[in-house]
């Protein structure tokens, strides 16, 4: 029986539910700051034990995985005692929000054994992962445009913010670029589609719809895959009416247009045009992923999006801030054992 804890009871409370639907795993352990909070998952979800100390986690001798599901700017703090105790950890995505401490977490596991995975679930959105699947085998030739959008609606944000002040650099928090908070949703697919982009030229405004949020709330990022493919990831937090992740793969034999719930596809062999091929969308791509960590970490398999993966995502939001914040096209940094994410 593999014993877990829990760090953060925001988001971490989909962890929970998510372990609990395993057979050979038990959560024994919670952790969060706020006592109200811990003592209402703690009574929610049944796990007997609590703690508003994060270190008495990593001193759990009887603790072997660890989801760390705290505000973003606090992965790498939270995660690093985790990688010393030899534990397996889960990252929630962001990995970090600096790319020196994400290349320090990816170091710390392969030194101590540890199976580390970041949680960008959207790659087990069951859309996303037949759009890659049918990529990966060529059914649309050779790549030439990737394109990748995250919308949220601006009245969804101001909820949000309320609810997690620290997003806007109040309380404990540092504000946070928005490349790193949702950026990273089709910043991860599109290099899982298409490969890794050498070269980020991003612009960022404040659009005046979201007045209480310190940053750039709208960014376009342009990508540069090689000699003979561009893309773009389009991020805005203060639209109006707008919500959800979605895909544009234009190669040579067709193209593709993706969302959670469903396909456009046109190919060049099917006179037809473009056809609507739907997906189920009852399943939860959550439960896949704790799954899927679980086995790995049971298996000593390599995680879908291990911690040099998820580095290498990092290495595309900072490539993109630098941009926008300096004026100039940026190189994207290679980590180290990425050669690509095309697999």
């Amino acid at each position: 029986m593999w014993k877990v804890a829990v760090v953060g009871l925001g988001h971490g409370r989909n962890h929970i539910a998510a372990y609990q639907r395993l057979a050979d795993v038990q959560v024994v352990l919670l952790c969060d700051t706020d006592k109200e909070r811990l003592a209402d998952a703690m009574q929610q979800f049944g796990v007997p034990e609590g703690t508003t100390d994060i270190m008495e986690v990593a001193h759990r001798d009887d603790v072997q995985i660890v989801s760390i599901c705290t505000p973003d700017h606090l992965h790498y703090a939270h995660a690093k005692p985790m990688l010393q105790a030899g534990k397996h950890v889960l990252i929630e995505k962001p990995m970090t929000t600096k790319l020196d401490e994400a290349l320090e977490l990816a170091e710390l596991a392969e030194q101590n054994g540890c199976v580390v995975m970041v949680g960008n679930v959207l790659r087990f959105v069951p859309s996303f992962r037949e759009a890659h699947a049918f990529v990966r085998d060529g059914k649309l030739g050779r790549l030439h445009y990737a394109e990748g959008t995250y919308l949220h609606d601006v009245a969804d944000i101001r909820r949000l913010l309320k609810a997690t002040p620290w997003r806007a650099g109040k309380g404990d928090g540092v504000a946070q670029e928005i490349m790193f908070g949702g950026g990273v949703h089709p910043a991860d697919l599109l290099r899982w589609m298409a490969g890794e982009p050498d070269e980020v030229f991003a612009y960022a405004v404040r659009t005046g719809n979201l007045p209480e949020y310190p940053l750039p709330d709208q960014v376009v990022a342009l990508l540069k895959f090689g000699e003979h493919a561009i893309g773009k990831i389009w991020v805005s937090i203060a639209i109006q009416g707008g919500w959800g992740t979605a895909l544009t793969l234009c190669g040579a034999s067709g193209t593709l247009k993706a969302k959670s719930d469903g396909w456009e596809l046109y190919l060049s062999d099917e006179p037809s045009g473009y056809r609507h091929v739907s997906f189920p969308t009852a399943g939860k791509p959550m439960d896949a992923e704790i799954a899927h960590f679980v086995e790995c970490v049971r298996d000593g398999k390599k995680p879908l999006v291990d911690a040099w993966d998820g580095a290498q995502t990092v290495a595309l939001l900072d490539a993109a801030v630098r941009s926008y914040q300096t004026g100039q096209p940026q190189p994207v940094r290679k980590v180290k054992g990425k050669g690509g994410c095309l697999q």
